[in-house]
């Protein structure tokens, strides 16, 4: 697990969100990245509720593309505000 600030190269910094977190292998970081989507389902609700004023969504997470057929996926979830990012690592 990587904490990532997303710069405008990044696929999440362009529909609003500052940080990431990044996981190279899904399967061995199950247990985290559940915790972690649990942690954010609790404190905002579901990754596709959203505020209808703004159509803003607090988080969000996606695969990337491989860059191989034989290398694993990385799994990204992106989240608006830093502090959120923080309390998830203070609480994991």
């Amino acid at each position: 697990m990587n904490i990532v600030k997303l710069n405008g190269r990044h696929k999440l910094f362009k529909q609003g969100y500052k940080v990431a977190f990044r996981f190279d292998n899904y399967v061995d970081n199950h247990d985290t990245i559940r915790k972690i989507q649990t942690w954010l389902e609790d404190q905002y609700g579901s990754e596709y509720n959203w505020i209808l004023r703004t159509r803003n969504f607090y988080w969000q997470s996606y695969w990337a593309a491989a860059r191989s057929r034989s290398s694993s996926r990385v799994y990204w979830i992106g989240l608006k505000n830093e502090e959120d990012a923080m309390m998830i690592t203070l609480s994991i």
